[in-house]
């Protein structure tokens, strides 16, 4: 008896459940953080993306984020997943569809309504939010959250940096990395059935030019799909949240994703 009570506190709205494994591949457990909205359920749910070039980066750098939209209402998921160079692409992709399914498969246990779906990611993870979002055209799908995500690795970047990086995150590949580029870039998946899409990034970006976010306002918005994006002066690649400019765009963000959910 004591351990269901001990177990009913736990999963009270406002607690986080840590170190869930969601998937495994081969001997390694793929693990994600719960983050249980305030108030009743079902909650709409965000699963939300880490950054780090595909190579780095942890599910608790998102922590700050999750603990927002748990105070919003939303229920959220910070995942791991398989990092380069050990893995290659689509590994992450890959791993972050399957904590999707996961977490669709545990909606009771958790209070989530599956049919109010968002995703959120950062830098590289915002690239897999996209990359996902943008050619699932789920119904349950209603927005994505874009933190500085690379949109169009054909165009802005450093080639010499790009070609540096391509055999860690890719491998080797016979006959160039261009089709690959072409396949990872969310801007070559859009369409009109896109869900909205909220887009923050510095306009001091250097690690991604803030071009590629106007690269993929544009596109959004020659299909018609909604989307609103803020770019921010003197913003690097960062979310520094104590500055008031970037704390008033957060708040939209949040708001954006309540309307949407």
């Amino acid at each position: 008896m004591l351990s269901l009570v001990l177990s009913a506190l736990l999963l009270q709205p406002g607690k986080v459940e840590v170190d869930l494994t969601y998937v495994t591949r081969g001997d390694e457990e793929i693990k994600l953080d719960f983050y249980h909205a305030d108030g009743a359920g079902p909650h709409p749910v965000a699963v939300v993306i880490h950054g780090g070039t595909w190579m780095t980066g942890k599910k608790e750098d998102m922590e700050e984020i999750c603990i927002e939209l748990a105070k919003n209402g939303i229920s959220s998921a910070t995942i791991n997943y398989r990092l380069a160079p050990a893995h290659k692409w689509p590994a992450m992709d890959e791993d972050a569809r399957e904590s999707i399914k996961w977490l669709y498969s545990n909606s009771k246990r958790f209070s989530i309504d599956p049919d109010r779906t968002c995703l959120v990611g950062a830098s590289a993870g915002a690239q897999i939010a996209l990359h996902i979002g943008l050619q699932d055209h789920a119904p349950n799908l209603k927005g994505i959250v874009n933190l500085f995500a690379p949109t169009d690795f054909a165009h802005d970047f450093d080639p010499a940096l790009t070609q540096l990086l391509a055999p860690a995150i890719l491998g080797e590949v016979e006959g160039g990395y261009a089709p690959l580029f072409k396949s990872m870039s969310p801007v070559s998946h859009v369409s009109k059935n896109d869900p909205p899409v909220f887009t923050i990034h510095g306009v001091e970006d250097e690690l991604v030019p803030v071009e590629q976010a106007r690269r993929l306002d544009r596109a959004l918005k020659t299909v018609g799909v909604s989307h609103e994006m803020i770019l921010i002066e003197g913003m690097g690649h960062e979310l520094p949240t104590e500055k008031p400019e970037v704390a008033a765009a957060v708040s939209r963000a949040l708001a954006f994703l309540k309307k949407q959910l």
